[in-house]
């Protein structure tokens, strides 16, 4: 049982809480564990987060990119959520979707709403998306989806769909499994149980274990790859920290597969929310979010949201993250629709940019813009990703393919975006001639700039 993990993450914060701020033995232990390589215990890590030295904090930095590169070179993988329905039966306190928000426009887009909705995604560039949807009743998500999923498969050039949806039975999921899914996320919100109870008023979702209990179901159920994550802001986020961790260590353990990715999701305004004890957390604490799980969870992909202001988002792919939404949209219909309306979104929006804005950076910052898919269609998933990413060879895969991807997409930018097309050829030339057996990763490249698609190893 997961209550498991709840007991050792209250146990661990109670034991961080009664160090004593800049405890120096333990900082200079850790610094050194750091400088070497070596994991931290969850309690190093709590007391790493909750102690801000110049030390400390620059060789938490410097470790979490160094680990970052080592696993997955310096490719950033870019998606576009699409949001398919703001109905929700829940009603929790920090979410403009809950149930008794009134001045919310309630929309599921229909069918054809939503292939057009991905068909616009794709035009941007995008190849992978996300489904996010409010919860309602089990079979009537799974009858939705079942229609929307293959739809979108089949008539638009999608290579990956993930999927956001409230908790499901073991039989729910394995319908969600024959849908031919990328990654099932779920965040856990609060991994405190108080918090959790407070800020979740009403409906399923007031059920705590259900859904800290609800990956194990969808992993049994065959669903290899799996996104966790919380809600930084509605509780104190050491505990929350603690909570992500000890989740994934726990889910490895048993399964053989920690978490294939983890999201970092910091609380922002929604409209008519009624949450009002949000923990604000500096910039400089979440930077030592995402270094600390980048380092103590280093296979894993660290999502960052358009949440985040631009300025902040670019500092953080220097320091783990290797996934990031691009010229997102919160609310249904968006993408084809009126952009930005408020009345229909989850929440607000700080990063605006468009996706050649976002490459662009990347490639000015020296990373890698990837839109691959290549791992989920080659079956290097669960167990075999992980091996791979213990190991650190997946960016042998990684690289290659991100290549490919970013190739194919200055392609399709070429007239669009002439300027970004010429930098990033330019950029091309510096990858290639430091990657082993160039010249035939160069033919690949020439055959894709004559608009081969989908080349992946």
């Amino acid at each position: 049982m997961t209550q498991e993990i709840i007991t050792l993450v209250q146990r661990t914060y109670e034991i961080v809480n009664k160090v004593n701020r800049n405890p120096k033995e333990e900082i200079s232990q850790i610094i050194q564990k750091l400088q070497k390589g070596e994991r931290l215990s969850l309690i190093e890590a709590g007391i790493a987060f909750a102690n801000d030295t110049e030390e400390l904090d620059q060789i938490l930095f410097w470790q979490a990119r160094k680990v970052k590169e080592e696993i997955y070179g310096k490719r950033i993988v870019l998606f576009a959520p699409l949001y398919l329905s703001n109905i929700c039966i829940n009603n929790c306190s920090y979410c403009s979707f809950r149930r008794e928000n009134k001045e919310l426009s309630r929309v599921r887009l229909s069918l054809e709403e939503a292939v057009d909705e991905a068909k616009a995604i794709r035009e941007m560039g995008h190849t992978r998306i996300l489904l996010v949807m409010g919860e309602e009743p089990e079979d009537k998500t799974l009858s939705y989806l079942e229609e929307i999923i293959p739809a979108i498969y089949s008539e638009v050039d999608i290579r990956r769909i993930n999927v956001n949806i409230a908790p499901l039975t073991l039989k729910g999921y394995e319908r969600l499994k024959k849908l031919k899914i990328g990654t099932y996320q779920l965040f856990q919100e609060s991994y405190n149980p108080e918090v959790y109870r407070e800020v979740h008023l009403d409906g399923p979702k007031t059920n705590f274990l259900w859904r800290l209990n609800a990956v194990e179901r969808a992993i049994e159920a065959g669903i290899d790859d799996i996104g966790i994550g919380a809600l930084f802001g509605l509780g104190d986020p050491l505990f929350e920290l603690l909570g992500v961790i000890a989740h994934a260590d726990y889910l490895k353990k048993k399964f053989g597969i920690g978490p294939h990715t983890v999201s970092v999701p910091r609380l922002k305004p929604a409209l008519n929310s009624v949450f009002s004890n949000d923990y604000k957390i500096s910039d400089h604490k979440f930077k030592k979010i995402v270094a600390l799980l980048r380092i103590m969870l280093p296979y894993t992909g660290i999502i960052l949201s358009t949440r985040e202001p631009q300025h902040l988002r670019d500092e953080l792919v220097e320091l783990g993250v290797s996934q990031m939404s691009a010229a997102s949209r919160t609310g249904p219909g968006e993408y084809r629709g009126k952009k930005g309306e408020e009345e229909r979104q989850q929440f607000l929006l700080s990063d605006h940019r468009s996706l050649a804005e976002i490459v662009e950076v990347l490639i000015d910052k020296g990373f890698l813009p990837s839109f691959c898919t290549a791992c989920y269609r080659k079956r290097r998933t669960g167990k075999t990703f992980m091996g791979l990413a213990d190991r650190g060879q997946i960016k042998d895969f990684c690289t290659p393919d991100a290549l490919f991807s970013f190739v194919e997409y200055l392609y399709e930018i070429r007239d669009k975006h002439p300027e970004l097309y010429k930098k990033g050829n330019g950029y091309l030339l510096q990858v290639v001639k430091d990657l082993p057996n160039f010249e035939n990763i160069g033919r690949a490249i020439e055959y894709i700039l004559k608009g081969e698609k989908d080349v992946f190893i």
